[in-house]
């Protein structure tokens, strides 16, 4: 057995844990100490954002999956807007022939503007369902934060990896 204290133990004088430094060099060459306590801590932090970001990048990836599936196909046609009593509404033809119509809200009526004719997207299989993107910003921005948090993840992974090899 060696005859200095056991790291992490507290010597019998009562005073800190004892345990070799680490010496680190800054961009200008000066070595400062790295302590292990700050290791440990900054061990776990990333250990943290790598679970995060891994676990809830996959959970949210898995129900973007799910909102995309349940969102259904959206077919692009051309549609002719009109302006009725109760305001504009746009007016199109399915692919089984039958006229569909629906009222445009606030935002979509600044996006046609004063245009006579549109390209809209419409819901296969139902009737008077319309939108004027063909993906749901629902679905992209689920997909974007489980992207979001996967690349934290492989950041983090990455940041304990590089942080492994310099301690040696």
């Amino acid at each position: 057995m060696g005859s200095g204290p056991v790291h992490g133990m507290r010597p019998a004088s009562g005073g800190p844990p004892s345990s070799a430094p680490i010496w680190i060099s800054d961009t200008l060459g000066h070595r400062q100490r790295w302590n292990s306590d700050m290791d440990a801590a900054v061990d776990a932090v990333v250990e943290i954002f790598t679970w995060v970001g891994f676990g809830a990048g996959a959970l949210l990836a898995g129900i973007a999956l799910v909102a995309y599936l349940f969102d259904g196909t959206w077919v692009p046609v051309r549609a002719v807007v009109e302006t009725t009593e109760n305001g504009k509404v746009v007016r199109w033809f399915d692919e089984d022939g039958g006229v569909n119509e629906a009222g445009l809200n606030h935002e979509q009526l600044h996006a046609v503007g004063g245009a006579g004719m549109y390209d809209i997207f419409a819901r296969r299989g139902w009737h008077n369902r319309m939108r004027l993107t063909q993906h749901s910003p629902l679905v992209r921005s689920i997909t974007l934060l489980a992207a979001g948090l996967i690349l934290l993840g492989v950041v983090a992974l990455i940041v304990s990896w590089v942080l492994l090899f310099m301690r040696g």
